[in-house]
């Protein structure tokens, strides 16, 4: 967020989930170069900065995934999760 030029444009949901305001982003691509967990795009279309919201704390793709491939863990979890899938050739740190 402290990396956004625009006050206001990337705010935190009730979920905890950092969004983008789509009406005060300029599509600059500063959050995309500095997201330290490469979530951040800028939607060719729109050319407004898109990431996941979490849908207000109940992610749909963790709930309808057929494989059962997602979880929704708490961040603290997550980061060491992502390294460890990092080392063995998966998610990118």
């Amino acid at each position: 967020m402290s990396a956004c030029p625009v006050p206001g444009a990337m705010v935190r949901n009730k979920a905890g989930a950092i969004v983008v305001k789509e009406e005060k982003c300029t599509g600059c691509g500063l959050c995309v170069m500095s997201c330290p967990y490469g979530m951040i795009k800028v939607d060719p279309i729109t050319m407004k900065a898109s990431k996941c919201d979490l849908c207000g704390g109940e992610p749909e793709c963790v709930e309808h995934c057929p494989y059962g491939a997602l979880a929704y863990v708490e961040l603290e979890k997550a980061i060491p999760l992502r390294r460890a899938m990092a080392a063995l050739g998966g998610a990118p740190a």
